[in-house]
């Protein structure tokens, strides 16, 4: 390689890692108009990548390129990439910026989760006082509601669905608390008698000696899942960590892209699938989204594909044309490219998930005829699958 064509392809390179970390602007027209989004050079002109369309503009149009604000919801996006989330300080920090910012629910979420972490934060409880008290209230009287009733309740999953969701899901570390219901721990301890550990002496004193989350452990790794009369005993109260993530990383991310108007979260369905976004946070609303987006398939493609996740359409469809594994049918913005911190943390999500998917036992059945499919391998194409291709969801 000459010096000519090294230099020419060191400058393309460049070019495109600066492209990638690029953020908005905005383009200033001679004739006065301003278009913001992702500005790229192009030969004679100015490629601007809007939050709904692609446009072009000659170079003899543009006055100026300015630096482009942020909307409120953009900037939090930014700053929940840099959060620590295991740090009750840093989750406060991040709540009282989103309440400074009117953006109450974000506040509400991150204040819920200094206090998981540590229960004792005065200025956590203090400012999660204030934010309850400014929330609307629920038909019932109930603070909590407001976001569910935009929504028909059968549209939504129910309390006893998300328990069982968080149960299947539960993971070795999780810190969520449990309630034992119906003498669990005694009809465990009479259908275990004999077997296992429990030949040994003392064993079962031993096990109702263990804590709550320790019992529940041990048996969900004993039990096959024709036992379902133990299962349905033990209550999962709270969040596991996938969950977490998910509420607090991954649905923020996915409500700005695929949950737009335009998109999925509409009132229309498109390509069989919609998402149900509020502007008010919703335990009901969350698990129900991640229910559909975890059991959707497109002719045979996973929209969160457990065994495969770079195949998952959730991550591919966000990527710029030509890096994910499957193209958009309809021309999008991307959300991300390879080298954004959304990218890694949407695909690390996804690897943390269960491989071999849990069977839910949901009673949920999804409105406006969408499909949820966990137990479809079979539909499933080979990891040896082209690497490009064309997807079904407008």
């Amino acid at each position: 390689m000459n010096l000519k064509v090294f230099c020419l392809v060191l400058a393309s390179l460049i070019f495109t890692t600066a492209l990638e970390a690029q953020e908005k602007k905005t383009l200033v027209l001679k004739d006065g108009r301003r278009v913001t989004g992702i500005v790229t050079k192009i030969p004679g002109g100015y490629q601007v990548e809007g939050r709904i369309a692609v446009t072009t503009h000659l170079d003899d149009e543009v006055a100026s390129i300015e630096d482009a604000a942020l909307t409120p919801e953009e900037e939090y996006a930014q700053k929940l990439e840099k959060l620590d989330t295991a740090s009750a300080d840093a989750q406060y920090e991040l709540a009282e910026w989103a309440y400074k910012n009117n953006l109450r629910e974000h506040a509400r979420r991150h204040l819920r989760e200094a206090l998981r972490i540590d229960p004792d934060h005065i200025k956590a409880k203090a400012l999660l006082a204030q934010v309850e008290a400014q929330r609307p209230q629920g038909q019932d009287g109930t603070q909590g509601t407001a976001a569910d009733a935009d929504f028909r309740q059968e549209w939504l999953i129910d309390q006893q669905d998300i328990e069982r969701v968080r149960l299947e899901e539960l993971r070795p570390g999780d810190k969520v608390t449990v309630r034992l219901q119906n003498n669990v721990i005694n009809r465990f301890v009479e259908m275990m008698d004999g077997t296992d550990e429990f030949k040994k002496p003392r064993a079962a004193e031993q096990f109702r000696g263990l804590p709550p989350i320790r019992q529940v452990h041990y048996m969900l790794d004993k039990l096959d899942s024709d036992n379902t009369s133990i299962k349905d005993d033990i209550v999962v109260t709270s969040d596991p960590k996938f969950m977490i993530d998910f509420r607090q990383r991954i649905w923020p991310l996915v409500a700005s892209t695929c949950g737009a108007s335009a998109c999925h979260g509409g009132s229309e369905v498109r390509g069989g699938l919609r998402l149900f976004v509020s502007g008010v946070s919703s335990e009901r609303i969350d698990y129900t989204n991640f229910v559909i987006l975890d059991g959707f398939v497109s002719q045979g493609r996973r929209m969160i594909d457990r065994a495969n996740p770079e195949m998952s359409l959730l991550v591919s469809y966000a990527l710029p044309e030509g890096q994910g594994k499957f193209r958009h049918p309809v021309k999008i913005n991307p959300a991300f490219s390879r080298t954004s911190p959304s990218y890694h943390m949407l695909l690390s999500w996804i690897k943390d998930l269960r491989t071999i998917h849990p069977d839910y036992r949901l009673q949920y059945k999804p409105p406006f005829g969408m499909k949820i499919q966990w137990r479809s391998e079979g539909l499933l194409p080979p990891v040896s699958a082209p690497a490009t291709g064309e997807g079904a969801l407008p």
